[in-house]
């Protein structure tokens, strides 16, 4: 499931309201953009990763050991 909207986003914004800083990814940039907005809006730090979160090596590569 992304974070772009409906369940990800929801989890991404509850998440950010009970205090964690959140990572938000999804195939959709622009809206995943806003879900990263919308966190921090609500004073968290967030990173949004532009990726197809079904597809595993994608999400692999989109790691904070990856070079980009």
């Amino acid at each position: 499931m992304g974070a772009a909207r409906g369940s990800g986003g929801a989890i991404a914004e509850r998440l950010a309201q009970e205090g964690a800083d959140v990572a938000v990814a999804d195939r959709r940039d622009t809206l995943v953009q806003d879900t990263a907005r919308a966190v921090t809006a609500l004073g968290r730090r967030t990173v949004a990763l532009s990726v197809e979160v079904t597809d595993t090596a994608q999400v692999e590569q989109a790691g904070p050991d990856s070079p980009g």
